[in-house]
């Protein structure tokens, strides 16, 4: 019977699959580990990128029907500063730079309007400008007593608690507010690295567990 056990014994003890260094690394405790140095190195390149990063973007171009009113409209009820003006009368067009600070460190907005055109098709294809304020039932209540367009009033997002509005500017601009009383504490806007990370290599474990 001692014989017996000991064989036996032996033989699981042969199968355990500890001696392939393959097996090994799919051990839980093991990927647990691999994981952890991954997601933190990752998450530390991440934090670092837009340090590293020299690329950037520098402003967006577009048609509008009445130059004086949109700068108007963007000072008052958005806060942005015109940063230029140039008026060009051998091309026949005039345009502004509208932002929140120095070009060479801010993305601003070029708003171009061409001589005799008061109104333009704009058409399908575009959805809306995205823009955070500290106060979105303000700004809308601004918006509606100087005659412009509130397309949705200031209140929470279905389905959550972030404050949020949609407006037109004169020429009809749709113009998501988002109520954001402090910055984002990500490193990248609205991700959060460890979690992502942390689903990529859960979803490639269980895709190619043994």
């Amino acid at each position: 019977m001692a014989n017996y056990l000991r064989t036996r014994l032996s033989v699981r003890q042969s199968h355990v699959p500890f001696s392939s260094p393959l097996k090994a690394c799919t051990r839980p405790q093991t990927r647990r580990a691999s994981s952890c140095r991954v997601m933190a190195a990752a998450s530390e390149d991440l934090k670092q990128w837009p340090q590293q990063d020299t690329r950037r973007f520098l402003h967006a171009v577009y048609r509008v029907g009445d130059l004086d009113a949109t700068i108007d409209y963007y000072k008052k009820h958005f806060g942005m500063k015109q940063l230029r003006y140039r008026d060009v009368p051998e091309e026949k067009y005039c345009n502004a730079f509208m932002g929140y600070g120095p070009e060479d460190k801010n993305f601003c907005l070029e708003l171009t309007q061409n001589y005799g055109t008061d109104h333009y098709d704009l058409g399908t294809g575009f959805g809306h400008f995205a823009l955070a304020l500290p106060d979105v039932y303000k700004a809308c209540e601004s918006i509606k007593k100087a005659g412009g367009k509130v397309s949705r009033d200031a209140g929470p997002v279905k389905g959550g608690k972030t404050v949020i509005a949609f407006v037109e500017d004169p020429t009809g601009y749709k113009w998501e507010l988002i109520t954001r009383e402090e910055p984002i504490p990500e490193p990248i806007a609205q991700v959060n690295p460890p979690k992502l990370i942390s689903h990529m290599l859960s979803t490639i474990f269980m895709t190619s567990a043994f």
